[in-house]
C-alpha cells in the first residue's frame, strides 16, 4: 500500500512538473502578450495572451524555449496635409477673383499593433534567444508605421482629387483611407481616424472655372491659327508678286524694244532704274 501511494505521489509530482514547465501562459504578465521562440521551431508558434491556456512540450527541454513579454498600447499619429486641386494656380489666376482651390486636412490616427504580427517583427529584427534587450523593437516598428500611414494619408487625398468626378467629404475620405490601411498595413487593428480640420474648396466653382479656362484656351488657339494662316497667305501673295516682277524684268532685258512700246502707250513717263553691277 505504501509503495502504491509513493508511486502515485511520484507520478503526481512528475505530472505537475511536466505541466508546470509546459504551461507557458501563466508566465505572461497581465496586459502583455507572449512571443515564443524555441530552438526546435523558431518563431513558428501562436502569440500567447494572458488568461489563455497554452501548454507546449518544447518548454520541457532545458534552454529550448524563450518567452518575450510585450505590452501593446494604443498609438497615435498626427497627420497634416496641405495641397491644392490639379492646375489650381492656373485656374485661380484666370478667375482673377478671390478664389481658393487649396486643400487642408488635419487628422489624428489611433491604432494598435495586431498581436499576431509580433513573431514576424521579432524575426525580421533578428531577435534571438541570446538577445537581452529588445525594448526598442516596437519603437522602431511604430516609426515605420507612422511613415507608412502619413504616406497613405497623402496618397489617398491625391488619388481622390485626381478623379474628375470626385465629390469628397469627410466620411468619404475616412472610408478611403481605412480601406487602404487595411489592405496595405495589415499588422494594424482597432484603428480609427478623426479629422480635426477639414478645409476643402468649392468643387462646383472649381469645375466651372476649369470649363471656362479650357474654353478660353481653345478660343485663343483658334485665333492664333487664323492669324498664322492670314500671315502665311499675305506672304504667299507677296512672294508671287515678286516672282511676276522678276519675270517682267527678265523679259524687258531680253527685249528692250518693249520699253519703247510701253512708253508710247502710257500717259505717265516710265521710270527706268539704272543697271547695277
Amino acid at each position: 500500500m505504501k509503495k502504491f501511494i509513493f508511486t502515485l505521489v511520484l507520478l503526481i509530482i512528475i505530472a505537475a512538473t511536466v505541466f508546470y514547465f509546459g504551461y507557458v501562459s501563466f508566465r505572461i504578465p497581465e496586459g502583455s502578450y507572449g512571443v515564443v521562440l524555441t530552438k526546435t521551431n523558431g518563431y513558428d508558434h501562436p502569440v500567447l495572451s494572458p488568461g489563455s491556456f497554452q501548454w507546449m512540450w518544447q518548454g520541457l527541454l532545458p534552454t529550448n524555449l524563450r518567452l518575450f513579454h510585450i505590452r501593446l498600447q494604443e498609438q497615435t499619429v498626427s497627420l497634416d496635409f496641405n495641397g491644392e486641386l490639379p492646375s489650381a494656380g492656373a485656374y485661380e489666376n484666370y478667375a482673377d477673383a478671390e478664389v481658393d482651390f487649396a486643400l487642408r486636412v488635419k487628422a489624428l490616427f489611433r491604432y494598435r499593433l495586431r498581436p499576431q504580427s509580433l513573431p514576424q517583427i521579432f524575426q525580421r529584427a533578428g531577435i534571438n534567444a541570446e538577445t537581452s534587450d529588445y525594448s526598442d523593437i516596437l519603437l522602431e516598428t511604430y516609426q515605420v508605421i507612422e511613415t507608412d500611414v502619413k504616406t497613405l494619408f497623402a496618397d489617398a487625398l491625391r488619388t481622390l482629387v485626381e478623379d474628375e468626378n470626385f465629390d469628397l467629404g469627410a466620411a468619404d475620405f475616412e472610408e478611403a483611407l481605412n480601406a487602404r490601411i487595411t489592405r496595405e498595413i495589415p499588422q494594424l487593428q482597432d484603428f480609427d481616424i478623426s479629422l480635426s480640420d477639414y478645409s476643402f474648396p468649392d468643387l462646383d466653382l472649381y469645375r466651372k472655372v476649369k470649363e471656362n479656362y479650357l474654353a478660353y484656351l481653345e478660343r485663343s488657339h483658334e485665333i492664333a491659327v487664323q492669324a498664322l494662316e492670314a500671315a502665311s497667305s499675305a506672304r504667299t501673295r507677296e512672294i508671287s508678286r515678286i516672282e511676276v516682277l522678276k519675270e517682267y524684268g527678265a523679259l524687258l532685258q531680253e527685249y528692250p524694244v518693249l520699253l519703247e512700246i510701253f512708253r508710247d502707250q502710257s500717259d505717265e513717263p516710265l521710270i527706268v532704274l539704272p543697271e547695277t553691277d
